[in-house]
């Protein structure tokens, strides 16, 4: 028809990426990777949440991305937090809450700690106590367990 619009043109850097996230991960995000050349940068969150997610919005650091409009690409979430690693052995749960084990002197104490992710071999984790510098208890963890069970008790 005469006078209407017969195409637009939408400049690559208005592209935004729309990402639909677990909620317990929005707060701690820095950013999202595509691949090694492309990131995006948080640029918004809704409000909303639907069910357990929430959408975030997310446009592209560098001219290495190259979206086309309606594509669907898999993003990988990179959080921002202060944590530790530490071998899977040491890790132990007790009543729906998972622990390590400290040395103190000649004693333990059990402090609560939040998993955050995991490689092969070891966890990621964050914790609200000052564990900088202390000796964890890697091995026979199980039996500190059973102690706290009060397995094997007469």
């Amino acid at each position: 028809m005469m006078g209407e619009l017969a195409f637009e043109v939408i400049d690559t850097k208005a592209i935004k990426v729309k990402v639909s996230a677990p909620l317990q991960l929005t707060s701690s995000l820095s950013h999202f990777e595509v691949n090694s050349l492309c990131h995006l940068t948080i640029d918004s969150i809704e409000k909303i949440a639907d069910e357990h997610h929430q959408i975030l919005w997310g446009t592209p650091t560098s001219t290495d991305c190259h979206f086309l409009l309606g594509q669907t690409v898999k993003v990988t979430p990179v959080q921002t937090f202060k944590g530790y690693k530490i071998a899977k052995s040491a890790i132990f749960e007790f009543e729906n809450q998972n622990f390590i084990a400290l040395k103190n002197d000649n004693a333990l104490s059990v402090v609560p700690i939040v998993l955050m992710g995991a490689n092969e071999s070891d966890f990621i984790f964050t914790t609200e106590s000052d564990i900088e510098g202390k000796q964890v208890l890697v091995s026979s963890v199980s039996i500190l367990q059973g102690s706290l069970l009060s397995l094997g008790a007469e």
